[in-house]
């Protein structure tokens, strides 16, 4: 199983991981063999996914979203992640004509863990890694054997002394102040006789000017329209409205690593993602897959130093668990 589902107590969790676009999430989502469960691109794009082992995967847009400073992230606990690792890069190969190891998406080869699990990641194209790990069974005491467990009581818990509070000391009487004595009267001043007001000046008539009829400017020439041809004016479409912009074009569909690279399913390629299930397949155990891959591969370079280092692969077995 891929959420965390305990049938038990009804609980199930399933990721939600941040993604560029709808349409990125759901080409790479089918590729790996998803089902489009739920799909809604407006007001708030979602996107939920859904394996047949039931794994389920669910997206949400974020506007600016860079993959490559993503910290999205999942672990994938199934019961045998081999099977799940051989689907997801089949799909690679059948969608994109390789396994891609760079950029997104991209797949990380398996690695053993100190306890002997295998497991392996996935890169998205939102740069959400997603890694998928086997099951482990956890063993737990069920509700009765719980419930009839004797449990001793806690012993009481002793009374805290409490100190008396000191009482507070009386304060001391205040001193009762001294009356103020009482001022002086003072004797009002004779108020002061007002002086007249001085006449106002009679104003100086202005002088006359003098205007020279010869030293007049003239009158200036009026100014002529601005020439259309070199005159920096944006003119209105007629109407008086500016025509909108042309919409920007619409981005065409997603290519393919062939299609990108102009390459028609080179040989080389198909051999290379060939050798490369090959030795995943007898990493893990599966040697007849691992043989039917290395037959395909040998077919098409048959010399090549690839195949030979494959049957040493075979021939020592898969790695320890």
């Amino acid at each position: 199983m891929s959420t965390t589902d305990h049938v038990s107590s009804g609980v199930r969790a399933v990721p939600l991981l941040p993604c560029v676009s709808i349409d990125a999430a759901a080409e790479l989502g089918q590729a790996l063999g998803f089902e489009i469960t739920f799909r809604q691109d407006h007001p708030r794009p979602y996107l939920a996914l859904r394996s047949a082992d039931g794994i389920e995967l669910h997206y949400f847009v974020v506007a600016g979203l860079d993959p490559e400073a993503s910290y999205g992230a999942c672990l994938l606990a199934v019961p045998d992640p081999a099977p799940v690792l051989e689907r997801w890069a089949q799909g690679l190969i059948d969608h994109y004509g390789e396994v891609p190891a760079t950029g997104f998406p991209r797949l990380i080869l398996p690695s053993a863990s100190s306890d002997g699990q295998i497991g392996f990641s996935l890169v998205d194209t939102g740069g959400n890694r997603i890694r998928v790990v086997r099951a482990v069974e956890e063993t737990h005491e069920s509700a009765d054997e719980i419930a009839d467990a004797e449990v001793s009581p806690l012993p009481p818990m002793p009374e805290p002394e409490l100190e008396s509070e000191p009482e507070p000391e009386p304060e001391p009487e205040a001193e009762p102040e001294p009356e103020p004595e009482p001022e002086p009267e003072v004797e009002p001043e004779p108020e002061a006789e007002p002086e007249p007001e001085p006449e106002p000046e009679p104003e100086p008539e202005p002088e006359r000017a003098v205007v020279d009829a010869a030293a007049a400017p003239t009158p200036s020439a009026p100014l002529a329209p601005p020439d259309p041809a070199t005159a920096d004016v944006s003119l209105p479409a007629p109407g008086g409205v500016v025509p909108p912009p042309p919409p920007p074009a619409a981005p065409g569909p997603r290519q393919s690593a062939f299609e990108r690279h102009g390459l028609a399913a080179a040989p080389q390629h198909r051999f290379a993602a060939l050798i490369y299930l090959a030795e995943l397949s007898a990493r893990l155990g599966r040697l007849e897959d691992a043989r039917a891959h290395l037959s395909a591969a040998e077919a098409i370079q048959p010399d090549s130093p690839a195949i030979a280092m494959v049957r040493e692969t075979l021939e020592a077995g898969p790695d320890p668990a």
